[in-house]
């Protein structure tokens, strides 16, 4: 019931608006194309102007200005320190695995293999691949060039933790192809 009284509200509302604009009067104006002005009486004055030389009087302002302080009694209230939780440690995972596809044929490999927490050596393996080999496919990709590429990183590392040193080893593999035509 309500929305069929909006919709009736704005029906009136634009039914009047429509009237008020057709209800303007519309005036015709006639205009004479063979008409050019023309100054019909004049007299010229001869008399210079006459500039009174005269300087005003100064005006003497006699008034203070009486500082007024006013009183805030304003006190603002005391803030209340934030009580923050323990900082409980996130679960952390030794192992990582990520295998996928993309469009067209783009294979995607992600693996990662560390050691758990500990204070005194740190050690992992980390390997990357992601390739794309499928040519082109529909009309608008076939306007352009094949072009095949493939991105494979392999990275062992250890390091260790000594009191006030830390020695990082690590040997890596990277092998980026990337076949361009033109």
């Amino acid at each position: 019931m309500h929305f069929f009284m909006k919709k009736i509200l704005v029906i009136t509302i634009s039914v009047l608006f429509v009237g008020v604009a057709f209800s303007q009067p519309i005036d015709t104006a006639r205009f004479r194309l063979d008409f050019t002005p023309k100054l019909q009486n004049y007299n010229k004055i001869t008399q210079p102007a006459v500039i009174p030389d005269e300087t005003p009087e100064a005006v003497d302002f006699n008034y203070e200005i009486v500082p007024k302080s006013l009183n805030f009694p304003f006190v603002p209230a005391p803030i209340k320190p934030v009580k923050l939780p323990d900082d409980v440690m996130k679960k952390l995972y030794r192992n990582f695995l990520k295998v996928g596809f993309g469009y067209p044929l783009t294979p995607l490999g992600e693996l990662c293999i560390h050691n758990f927490n500990n204070t005194k050596f740190s050690y992992g393996l980390n390997a990357n691949h992601i390739s794309g080999w499928a040519p082109p496919i529909g009309r608008e990709m076939k306007k352009y060039a094949y072009h095949p590429f493939s991105d494979t990183r392999i990275l062992l590392f250890f390091n260790t933790f000594f009191k006030n040193q830390t020695l990082y080893s690590s040997i890596g593999y990277n092998n980026e192809v990337a076949h361009l035509y033109g």
